[in-house]
């Protein structure tokens, strides 16, 4: 056997593997249950608050640490390094928003449908925090173009031992 033949067999021999366990999460994590956000408005500025529910959807009644709802921001920063050899170019993603606060505590989460009320206020210095020359690019290309560099969600989490119940839904800080 080649060396380029097997290590083609082990390669994908990883890959199947990561598919295969990324799908038994997925399989267990649908058979506790579902999680939905509604949410009244997706776009809010920065200082005022989303509100809506949390709905869940249970097959069986599940004893859980919390029940919490939390804000995240993704932003995307570009980089081009020149060298002899030509321009390259690499773009990673940068977490510059994550908090989260409680809606409900520890308790048994009953099975069938159930909603929780929240109200999440966003800071007013979001985009503040956001430092460097990075938060400098942020700011001065939306106060130019008005088109948000920076990717929101709300995220809820039903926290239970093995494996959380979670859903993300794009909303809008403007």
């Amino acid at each position: 056997m080649e060396m380029g033949t097997l290590i083609f067999l082990i390669i994908g021999g990883v890959v199947l593997f990561g598919f295969v366990v990324a799908l038994v999460f997925f399989i267990i994590s649908k058979l506790k249950g579902g999680i939905e956000i509604n949410v009244n408005n997706y776009d809010v500025k920065a200082g005022e608050s989303f509100a809506g529910t949390i709905d869940l959807n249970l097959k069986n009644p599940i004893e859980a640490e919390a029940l919490n709802i939390g804000l995240v921001a993704y932003s995307k920063k570009e980089n081009i390094s020149l060298s002899s050899n030509g321009a390259r170019h690499r773009t990673s993603v940068i977490k510059v928003c994550d908090f989260k606060k409680p809606v409900s505590g520890k308790m048994v989460y009953p099975a069938g449908k159930s909603s929780y009320d929240f109200k999440l206020a966003v800071p007013s210095n979001t985009l503040g925090k956001i430092q460097g020359t990075l938060g400098q690019v942020i700011r001065a290309t939306r106060m130019v173009t008005g088109i948000p560099y920076i990717k929101w969600y709300l995220v809820a989490d039903l926290n239970i031992s093995g494996m959380d119940i979670k859903k993300k839904l794009r909303v809008n800080v403007i």
